[in-house]
């Protein structure tokens, strides 16, 4: 393999972005938690969408993308637990 040539991920990750509770969360600081090397959650500080607006963070849980679609038809009481 050539070093610039793209590699497929292993992992990849559920993310989305909302708006900052403030509680529990350094607003300053990425976060991360994980489950052995198999699964990561984690919550990072993104500032404002615009002057004035929301403090927003982004929350992602990372898991390989064959793994996606089971994660999704389990359900989110599944998601959970796990």
């Amino acid at each position: 393999i050539h070093p610039c040539e793209p590699v497929p991920l292993t992992y990849g990750a559920f993310w989305t972005s909302l708006k900052w509770h403030g509680e529990g969360f350094d607003t300053r600081s990425l976060l991360q938690r994980y489950r052995r090397a198999g699964v990561m959650i984690g919550v990072l500080p993104i500032g404002r969408t615009e002057v004035g607006g929301d403090d927003m963070a982004a929350f992602f849980w990372s898991t390989k993308p064959d793994e996606a679609e089971a994660l999704r038809a389990a359900g989110i009481e599944s998601w959970k637990d796990r």
